[in-house]
């Protein structure tokens, strides 16, 4: 029950209603918001509750969220009717009109299925910061999915590549600014020491002071990882 804000809902109301016990009433609702903080009904019960108990500032405070959430819910209470309308918008590739709707309910859903279909609408509309910054999400969200690992992985070593030709060219400035975009996508501890070495080259001191500094963090976070890994290793086969 405690998945689905409907049972808290129905107990508070009941309470309110029925038992015109409105202390414990809002006790309820209250848990009820902090588990399901995005529920319409339970804020709209809140508000209910507070403008029977006259309290005005309270009141306003969640008319004023219910008015918030819905907004952005094109008006709708109940998300799985914005759900489907989110996925028509989707597969007619009206993609300006679906984003804030997958966004939102990426943001309030914390589901893989969101991010991964936001992903791909920036992609599609070659938004490449808003494209990685969805990967980056939905990885927050579930760690070991390869796919939007491999994506990531796959946008920084383009600009590594694309680094590593203007080298060879001798465009060390242009350099520079690909390998810092490889690296602001995904950081390793090689990609730090070569923007260190370039920017040696360039004579910028303090950028190379803190690629340095960088490369020294990773390189001991992979140190220590791998002893880890050896320790566990060694306890396992004694």
């Amino acid at each position: 029950a405690e998945d689905h804000p409907e049972p808290g809902n129905n107990l508070g109301v009941a309470v309110m209603v029925h038992k015109h016990d409105l202390t414990q009433a809002e006790t309820i609702l209250l848990k009820n918001l902090s588990r399901h903080k995005f529920d319409r009904t339970t804020v709209l019960n809140l508000a209910v509750l507070y403008r029977q108990q006259n309290k005005g500032f309270q009141t306003l405070k969640y008319y004023v969220y219910l008015g918030d959430l819905l907004a952005k819910s094109l008006g709708e209470f109940d998300t799985d009717k914005v759900e489907q309308r989110a996925q028509e918008l989707f597969n007619k590739r009206k993609y300006l009109e679906a984003i804030p709707i997958f966004e939102n309910l990426a943001r309030e859903k914390q589901e893989v299925f969101w991010y991964e279909k936001l992903a791909v609408m920036f992609f599609n509309q070659k938004k490449e910061d808003s494209y990685i910054k969805a990967l980056k999400d939905l990885l927050r969200i579930a760690p070991d999915n390869e796919d939007a690992a491999k994506k990531v992985s796959t946008a920084a070593q383009n600009y590594e590549d694309q680094a590593r030709e203007k080298i060879a060219k001798g465009n060390k400035r242009h350099a520079i600014q690909l390998l810092e975009k490889s690296v602001k996508i995904e950081e390793t501890a090689e990609r730090w020491v070569e923007l260190a070495q370039l920017y040696e080259d360039e004579g910028e001191e303090i950028l190379m002071d803190n690629a340095i500094r960088k490369w020294k963090q990773m390189s001991g976070q992979a140190e220590e990882q791998a002893q880890q890994e050896e320790m566990a290793a060694s306890e396992a086969t004694t």
